[in-house]
């Protein structure tokens, strides 16, 4: 089962301020064995982001969702490339008005780090869709992938995400619940 809990415009502090006794019953309701944590574009996009502050919440919500549910596996979705129509473009030619907000590559940093620190998964979104401008490359292809906002994606680039996102996961599963040397 897949529960998803997400709400558009969310960011890590959503999560944070959600009432403990909610959250420990809907934990202990569901059983989960793999909770993915998939903010970061919202923060990426905050001008102020105080990317010390994030990192303090990131630690502080991994460290209660193992308190409620220790048996869960816990996976950061890595912050995906995204451009906001600005000006002063990185993507595109020269007079391109998408810009990749400075943020965004310091949440993915401290998202890496963080994983790397408390032994939780990552997955590096923003590379599997390709790395800095995908984003504007998947919005502005023959068959976009991506809305022309370059941040959400289309009904088919959520499926060509999904996707890869699937695989990953089926072939960090089978490598972990294989051991070494041994055949399937």
């Amino acid at each position: 089962m897949v529960s998803a809990l997400g709400v558009i415009g969310a960011t890590l502090n959503d999560l944070a301020v959600r009432d403990p006794a909610v959250v420990r019953a809907e934990l202990d309701a569901w059983r989960p064995d793999l909770i993915v944590l998939a903010f970061g574009t919202n923060e990426g996009f905050d001008p102020f982001l105080d990317p010390f502050a994030y990192e303090a919440l990131l630690r502080g919500q991994i460290a209660q969702l193992r308190t409620l549910a220790p048996r869960a596996d816990i996976l950061i979705l890595g912050a995906p490339d995204a451009q906001r129509p600005e000006g002063g473009g990185t993507c595109g030619d020269e007079e391109s008005l998408w810009r990749i907000p400075r943020e965004l590559p310091l949440v993915r940093d401290v998202q890496r780090r963080v994983a790397a620190d408390m032994g939780v998964a990552f997955w590096d979104w923003h590379a599997r869709m390709g790395g800095d401008c995908s984003a504007h490359r998947l919005a502005t292809a023959y068959e976009p992938l991506m809305r022309g906002d370059h941040v959400h994606f289309n009904s088919a680039g959520g499926d060509w995400i999904g996707q890869m996102l699937a695989e990953d996961l089926t072939a960090a599963w089978r490598a972990r619940a294989v051991p070494a040397g041994a055949e399937e």
